[in-house]
């Protein structure tokens, strides 16, 4: 997953997981229900 992004240019995976981990949650649908039953 992270080699199709070449983190190999950027000596950060700190920064590089961040990312991916955002990506993940605002593409993957269990958080959009997620943060839907949290709001109500």
């Amino acid at each position: 997953m992270e080699r199709t992004h070449a983190p190999r240019t950027e000596p950060s995976p700190p920064p590089t997981r961040r990312v991916i981990a955002t990506g993940w949650v605002r593409r993957a649908p269990s958080t959009v229900t997620h943060e839907e039953a949290r709001r109500g």
